[in-house]
């Protein structure tokens, strides 16, 4: 997991992810709803097989359970 939220790219929607297993995804979504029900989901970005979207707010959260250092957003 924790190699996963490393691997985070900045986009317009937030953060996004390649990740090639559905269970790593359905893991994230787990745990976001066992930190905060109220964070939004990952989500899989429209049109693509592998790629995902992670919103802010639910990055932050993951990284602060798995004890990842987030990245900066550059963008405003």
């Amino acid at each position: 997991m924790t190699d996963t939220l490393r691997a985070v790219a900045e986009d317009e929607e937030g953060w996004s992810v390649i990740v090639n297993s559905e269970n790593v995804v359905e893991t994230m979504n787990r745990m976001l709803a066992t930190i905060d029900g109220s964070l939004p989901q990952v989500t899989k970005r429209q049109g693509t097989v592998s790629s995902f979207v992670l919103k802010p707010s639910a990055y932050v959260k993951l990284c602060e359970h798995y004890e990842v250092q987030p990245r900066e957003r550059k963008k405003a």
